[in-house]
């Protein structure tokens, strides 16, 4: 049953991170579903990427199955199903993560602007457990028994992909996904986080209540929704998730809807505030990268309106 996709969608669908819609408009997914007979999904006992099927890969195949490598040795499977993956994509600003493994094998991720820890080194780490039905945090010092680092982590994810695909194809995926993480935390994230953070420190916002004002919300769904399945459809090759449902739709609410809310919660503090926070806008605006909300230049605008032309007759 873990084996197929559909398993895996029981949780992971939208709207904040749809890794089945993804999956399903993935060359990834139409590959699976075309060659569903070819899979043996209900093989006994061990199924190795590369010696039991080779159609497709499902989500099982990727994260946690055991995969043949050029040598012929396979990974040994892992239930660690963020064993291979080298970004964490689920906070505000996305980052590297490494993993620190204990002693007694207890493991935690570490983003990649923690400092890491030194193995053989005691570290009091925070364990979730349940104490009279309740979920409690409990402090635990454990020994650091090793480390893998995010690239060590992404070499473990590029194994199973090079059993279908070679080095530059899949090194010029991980550009392609680096590289849109990387636009959408300098872009939007890191400059929405930071308005966030002023307003709290000039006393607009209270930060303990997260949704008092219209801003709050729009942030909220800016990184949590939208943000989210920007970088989810770009990991899974997921082109109109990537593009439209997300992107797109990043960019539209942060310039039509965040950055007016960021003035609107700071006119209800007062006029000056307001003024300040309107003056903070217009400069981030002048930015390079936010420059063409100014308009196109007189060619760019007729370029794209005799293309418009040729295409439709309109």
């Amino acid at each position: 049953m873990s084996r197929s996709p559909e398993n895996c969608g029981k949780c992971h669908m939208s709207p904040d991170h749809p890794q089945i819609e993804i999956y399903n408009e993935s060359k990834h997914g139409i590959a699976f579903y075309a060659n569903r007979d070819l899979m043996a999904p209900d093989k006994p006992g061990e199924w190795v990427l590369g010696r039991d099927y080779s159609a497709a890969p499902t989500c099982a195949t990727c994260h946690i199955s055991s995969y043949m490598n050029p040598q012929g040795v396979f990974h040994a499977n892992t239930h660690d199903v963020g064993e291979r993956i080298s970004w964490t994509l689920g906070p505000v600003i996305r980052t590297k993560l490494n993993l620190v493994e204990y002693e007694d094998g207890f493991k935690e991720d570490y983003p990649d602007t923690r400092e890491l820890p030194t193995i053989g080194s005691e570290v009091v780490t925070t364990e979730k457990v349940v104490e009279n039905e309740t979920l409690v945090s409990r402090e635990v010092p454990r020994r650091v028994a090793r480390i893998v680092t995010w690239d060590q982590r992404r070499e473990l994810m590029k194994g199973a992909c090079r059993n279908c695909h070679n080095d530059t194809y899949i090194d010029n995926f991980y550009k392609h996904f680096d590289d849109l993480v990387v636009l959408y935390n300098e872009k939007f994230a890191r400059p929405a986080k930071n308005f966030m953070e002023m307003l709290k420190t000039d006393g607009v916002l209270n930060p303990d209540a997260p949704f008092e004002h219209e801003v709050q919300w729009v942030f909220w769904e800016l990184w949590h929704h939208e943000g989210r399945r920007a970088r989810h459809g770009a990991s899974m090759m997921g082109p109109d998730y990537t593009h439209w449902h997300e992107m797109y739709e990043v960019a539209k609410h942060y310039y039509s809807d965040f950055l007016p809310a960021v003035v609107h919660a700071a006119e209800t503090k007062n006029p000056e505030m307001g003024r300040k926070y309107a003056a903070l806008v217009e400069n981030h605006l002048a930015r390079e990268e936010h420059t063409w909300m100014k308009g196109l230049s007189v060619e760019e605008a007729e370029k794209l309106r005799s293309t418009y032309e040729a295409r439709y007759d309109q």
